[in-house]
């Protein structure tokens, strides 16, 4: 994002009382330091992921939540994995 950064945008989102708050993030972190992962989590962020990632790592986070936050994934057996 040219104007922020990820962090930024967490907290705008859950400032936002037209963001629905049920709606799980994930933040995409570029730095490995302990206070830039920490931080987010305790702002409201969901999880995050490590840059660079894999998509599967990424795919897999996002159904966790999914999972957690909104019950089963209809038709996630059936669903391929697109590389």
């Amino acid at each position: 994002m040219p104007d922020r950064d990820g962090i930024t945008a967490c907290n705008i989102l859950k400032k936002d009382i037209t963001v629905n708050p049920d709606i799980p993030r994930i933040l995409m972190i570029a730095s490995h330091d302990k206070n830039q992962i920490i931080k987010p989590i305790e702002d409201g962020c969901n999880d995050f992921i490590l840059k660079p990632f894999q998509f599967d790592e990424l795919l897999k986070k996002a159904e966790k939540l999914l999972e957690t936050y909104h019950g089963a994934i209809p038709g996630k057996e059936m669903r391929p994995v697109v590389h």
